[in-house]
């Protein structure tokens, strides 16, 4: 799905490189491999072009609308993914987006219940635009580290 990408005429994006966003929608479309995981042991979600394509682990995950009023993250809206994670739970997760030259959003809300703990590691790659909106809802006590990888 091919999304209208603000302008700089917004205020939010005043001094943004927008040009450099549309160069990469019009990449050409490719065949891209998933990269091999860097965590071993952790749940592995691997969405390619926005749509969950392989998950290992046992985590529950529900389809779930996902908006934002923020000026770039309401692009990222729509059909998303909800993780819930148990209260007192320590979970490792890898998300890989694959995306194959065209625009590719995948909106979770991931779920941490009172005093969880999540390492989160996303990977990136391939070709194209990926804009992701990533909402987290913490418990009491709960805690996230998260790293990003571009491959």
């Amino acid at each position: 799905m091919t999304l209208d990408l603000p302008t700089t005429r917004e205020e939010a994006f005043r001094w943004a490189d927008m040009p450099a966003l549309e160069a990469a929608r019009t990449l050409p479309t490719a065949t891209t491999e998933t990269p091999d995981p860097i965590l071993t042991e952790a749940a592995r979600l691997v969405f390619v072009g926005g749509a969950l394509a392989e998950q290992t682990g046992d985590l529950t995950i529900t389809e779930e609308a996902v908006t934002s009023d923020h000026a770039l993250a309401r692009f990222a809206s729509g059909n998303g993914h909800r993780i819930t994670l148990a209260s007192n739970s320590v979970t490792t997760i890898e998300i890989t987006r694959v995306n194959a030259g065209e625009d590719s959003q995948s909106p979770p809300v991931i779920t941490l219940g009172e005093d969880a703990v999540l390492t989160l590691v996303e990977s990136y790659t391939g070709a194209g635009w990926t804009n992701t909106l990533t909402r987290f809802d913490l418990g009491k006590g709960a805690r996230v580290m998260r790293a990003g990888r571009i491959v």
